[in-house]
């Protein structure tokens, strides 16, 4: 996978294009989970990881295997850190595959949305930015600055994600307020 490319959430699946704007993948979910399940498929249709939030953990887990089964990495959302940033600012722990903490990830969400990995010393490995606007779906910017850190898998699922719980978020909102006749 390139180290640079637009996750277009605009469609079902989700498109994932180079900086051209040429399809090199796509990201599907499967509506018949309890919890947001993606499968993302190459160019040739092969699929290339699958991601699955945790049903039953304290926040936020979420797991992308490759495509035979093998765990790739896990973000886990640091309760108290996230409490602290009073829904502004959130952070979740980067795993590998082995289950070792390789850094963390912060979520800013003033106007736009920007999502910054870090490996432990600090350093920036990967950035995933969403504009405040967009005129249909979401449009996700990612960059990875250090390839080999953390694969590109785990890196494309993470928006996918966001967008995922933004959209259950809104929808939990809207079906609380009473129906106008």
């Amino acid at each position: 996978m390139n180290t640079s490319f637009r996750l277009c959430i605009t469609t079902k699946p989700f498109d994932v294009n180079d900086q051209s704007g040429k399809k090199i993948g796509e990201i599907d979910r499967d509506y018949w989970s309890w919890t947001p399940d993606f499968n993302y498929y190459d160019a040739n249709n092969k699929l290339q990881a699958h991601g699955k939030t945790e049903f039953f953990s304290w926040g936020t887990t979420n797991d992308i295997d490759d495509g035979n089964g093998h765990a790739l990495g896990t973000f886990k959302k640091e309760i108290i850190t996230s409490l602290l940033g009073f829904g502004v600012t959130n952070r979740y722990s980067l795993l590998d595959g082995q289950g070792n903490t390789i850094g963390t990830s912060d979520k800013s969400q003033f106007l736009a949305t920007d999502m910054t990995l870090k490996d432990n010393s600090g350093a920036t490995i990967a950035i995933a930015h969403r504009p405040w606007f967009n005129w249909f779906g979401d449009k996700w910017d990612v960059q990875i600055l250090e390839p080999g850190v953390v694969d590109p898998r785990v890196v494309a699922m993470l928006p996918a994600f966001k967008t995922a719980g933004d959209n259950h978020k809104s929808s939990d909102s809207g079906s609380s307020s009473p129906k106008k006749k």
